[in-house]
């Protein structure tokens, strides 16, 4: 017998939802300009000591990064992005 698999939650306009509810309108600055930007943030399981959230590898050099990318393209930088991620890993 095989595990189900698991939905992964992700945060699009202010809510998690499924990727597949993830969707751009076609009018999307993003796809009608091709204007984004990325940053990969890794986390991590702790190896030792209580079970709890993955931690996020340096990230504060990673929002900085992300930050100065949006600037650079003239998109301001999103709001409460550690709060995001939070919130991601919490239910991922």
């Amino acid at each position: 017998m095989t595990a189900s698999p698991v939905e992964l939650l992700v945060h699009h306009d202010g809510r998690l939802v499924t990727p597949a509810e993830a969707v751009l309108p076609v009018g999307s600055i993003a796809l009608r300009y091709a204007v984004s930007v990325f940053e990969g943030i890794r986390a991590y399981q702790a190896l030792a000591g209580p079970a709890g959230p993955p931690r996020l590898w340096l990230p504060d050099a990673h929002l900085r990064r992300l930050a100065n990318s949006c600037r650079l393209v003239g998109l301001d930088a999103p709001e409460d992005v550690p709060g995001v991620l939070a919130q991601v890993l919490a239910v991922n």
